[in-house]
């Protein structure tokens, strides 16, 4: 019985154009959170989330 393979959110984190700050950033954040990304669509609602919350304002 094969194992599923678990998404590899750093690829298609690195795939998008977005500053390499916030990159880090919000790869720090997941990590730091322990938040379980399975898919694409939920790394972007992640990364939306993200973005408002930390926006500084």
């Amino acid at each position: 019985m094969n194992k599923k393979e678990e998404y590899d959110y750093l690829n298609d984190l690195n795939l998008l154009e977005i500053p390499n700050m916030l990159k880090v950033g919000f790869e720090h954040y997941i990590q730091s959170n322990n938040i379980k990304i399975k898919s694409k669509s939920e790394l972007m609602k992640n990364l939306d989330k993200f973005k408002k919350d930390n926006a500084g304002v």
